[in-house]
């Protein structure tokens, strides 16, 4: 049963220079759906949401049954909580079309982000997914993760990401 988790916060805390983690559950990813096509779909329609909000995407990690990524406003504009809706309103109709046995959970798991020092362990965190899950030895031989709009190596390198 895919579950609805209820945002707590006011919409003004999703917009801005703000950094954001979400958690997407979903049922059926272990199905044939799980490939380089799948996910390759789903990395454009996470790369197009955010795009048209001004965010980037420091992580992501395309995990069998949920999904991890960060997204960071660019700019006063930046809507967080709108590219998530998008991404998944594009996902879930892509999949109904598709691979209907998969379901996204109806809403998604956020956590802002309010200091800077936490944010590379958090990025770690999420690349370590599937090694801790044991489908790899070392986060970067996984296929499915990545970033979008800044370069990876850069962030956990400690360079900055948005300009707050």
């Amino acid at each position: 049963m895919v579950i609805e988790k209820r945002h707590r916060l006011h919409r003004e805390y999703y917009t801005g220079y703000k950094m954001m983690s979400v958690t997407i559950c979903c049922h059926g990813m272990l199905s044939q759906y799980y490939n380089h096509e799948t996910i390759g779909t789903l990395i454009l329609f996470l790369s197009e949401a955010s795009l048209k909000q001004n965010c980037i995407v420091p992580v992501y990690c395309f995990m069998p049954d949920h999904l991890h990524f960060m997204l960071a406003g660019q700019q006063e504009q930046s809507d967080l909580k709108k590219a998530v809706i998008n991404f998944k309103q594009k996902s879930g109709y892509w999949f109904s079309q598709n691979a209907k046995e998969v379901q996204l959970q109806k809403g998604f798991y956020d956590h802002l982000h309010w200091k800077d020092h936490s944010i590379t362990n958090h990025i770690r965190y999420i690349l370590e997914n599937p090694v801790r899950k044991e489908i790899v030895s070392e986060w970067n031989q996984y296929p499915y993760s990545g970033s979008i709009g800044v370069d990876l190596f850069d962030v956990l390198g400690g360079k900055p990401i948005n300009k707050t």
